[in-house]
């Protein structure tokens, strides 16, 4: 297989080093926040001053903030510790305290739904305050939801949720996996019981998925976002632009690089567009550990040419695991060698999760010169088409040559276009836009 680099840009926002932080990863309908932070006996009141403004994904909400949610409303939210608070319909919410050890939801009216990264140490703490209770957790997944008379409702899916009256009256109440809980304010709570009704699509999805922290092929939309949220945290190159495609589509670029483990990258390329989502991975796994400064080990170890026949270098890539997906389909291939001096063999190739590398027939190049605009390579698959197409475009999508990208490769872009039969996605493609910056930053040009 041709050997693919992509390149997305991800923003980078400037966060406090002392201040934690919940970055928004989700919004859908009518979504607002406010920075004033007012409260009224514990509970959220909303002043005459306040200031409302609109709920967009890449925003980092903090300590005090508060978010109201309409009847068509939704957002989720990932926190610096790992975990995802994803807020309902006709929801009021305050972040009431948010550092590094505790967190405290301060919830007038709605449902959350919370999947806590599991708490190590004994002095961190996450709270939901609602007119009726205070639930604590210690990594789990719950859902809380409180109604105009704030009686309010704890269901646990996994782990344990401990719960009681607001203002202590009866006892504190333990809630373990596959029970809920039901609290009136002023009346003592009583024993949890066993859930028996049908779990909301939100919380299949939160259940199914257990906050994913990396991407994957097998991840919703909305999964890769929490996913990338996350990974993009401990990201060392990031960047991001919105342009257009080589069909006229306008298209987000978002891309990052991080390390999995010592001795890997692993670049991630985001592209969303009005009617499609689309993401490709890349983990590069190296000889041995890389240094603490990435790009010299790259600068090494995609510079070939400068290697000696007779000496090994200090660093090479040993396996390459990519794989493209529009959510719906996916593409994935390996390619390792056994040896720095040994070139490297595609060893894996699948097509929707099914290894297709014994049927696949060879993929002739139709076109692939210093002249031609783009490059397509096509093949048959056990008896069904499937063809990989290599566009090089400018930020308004006109073609160039691939010459042309070659001589300046900050200045174009490349749009990988993935087809197949069995696609059912959207125009029957996975369709990747990059631009190169990020390699040449990591030291991959």
């Amino acid at each position: 297989m041709k050997k693919i680099m992509i390149v997305l840009m991800c923003s980078a926002m400037a966060v406090s080093a002392f201040a934690a932080n919940a970055i928004v990863t989700n919004v859908g309908g009518t979504v607002e926040y406010s920075r004033s932070g007012a409260e009224s006996s514990g509970i959220i009141s909303e002043p005459l001053s306040t200031l409302w403004t609109l709920l967009t994904k890449g925003v980092y909400l903090q300590e005090n903030d508060i978010v109201k949610t309409g009847p068509d409303g939704k957002a989720s939210l990932v926190l610096d510790t790992g975990s995802q608070i994803d807020i309902g319909p006709s929801t009021n919410v305050k972040i009431a305290k948010l550092t590094d050890n505790d967190t405290l939801l301060d919830m007038a009216m709605g449902e959350l739904t919370n999947k806590i990264e599991k708490l190590k140490e004994e002095n961190v703490s996450f709270a939901v305050k609602t007119p009726a209770s205070v639930c604590a957790v210690r990594g789990t997944k719950f859902s809380v939801i409180v109604d105009k008379s704030g009686k309010t409702r704890v269901n646990v899916f996994a782990g344990v949720v401990s719960a009681r009256e607001i203002s202590g009256i009866g006892e504190e109440i333990y809630i373990r996996q596959n029970q809920f809980l039901e609290i009136l304010p002023g009346i003592a709570p009583g024993q949890a019981a066993d859930l028996s009704f049908a779990p909301t699509a939100r919380e299949v999805l939160m259940t199914k998925a257990e906050f994913m922290n990396e991407v994957r092929m097998d991840m919703t939309k909305e999964q890769v976002q929490a996913a990338a949220a996350v990974e993009i945290k401990n990201a060392e190159y990031e960047q991001g632009k919105t342009m257009t495609d080589y069909f006229g589509q306008r298209v987000r670029i978002e891309e990052y690089i991080v390390r999995p483990q010592s001795d890997q990258f692993k670049f991630v390329a985001l592209n969303e567009r009005d009617n499609r989502f689309d993401y490709f991975t890349w983990l590069a796994t190296f000889n041995k550990d890389l240094p603490a400064d990435l790009s010299v080990a790259n600068q090494i170890a995609f510079n070939e040419g400068s290697w000696s026949d007779l000496n090994p270098p200090f660093y090479w890539i040993k396996e390459h695991d990519c794989a493209a997906s529009n959510t719906v389909d996916s593409v994935e291939w390996t390619k390792n060698r056994t040896n720095w001096n040994v070139a490297a063999s595609v060893t894996g190739f699948e097509i929707n999760g099914t290894d297709v590398l014994a049927s696949i027939i060879g993929i002739p190049t139709d076109g692939s010169s210093a002249t031609n605009a783009y490059d397509k390579y096509s093949t048959s698959i056990a008896g069904k088409a499937y063809s990989e197409e290599y566009y090089f475009i400018d930020d308004e999508g006109s073609l160039a040559t691939r010459a042309d990208y070659n001589n300046n490769q900050l200045g174009y872009n490349e749009e990988m276009v993935f087809k197949h039969d069995d696609f059912t996605g959207v125009d029957g493609k996975i369709d990747i836009v990059v631009e190169p910056g990020i390699f040449e930053m990591a030291g991959m040009r």
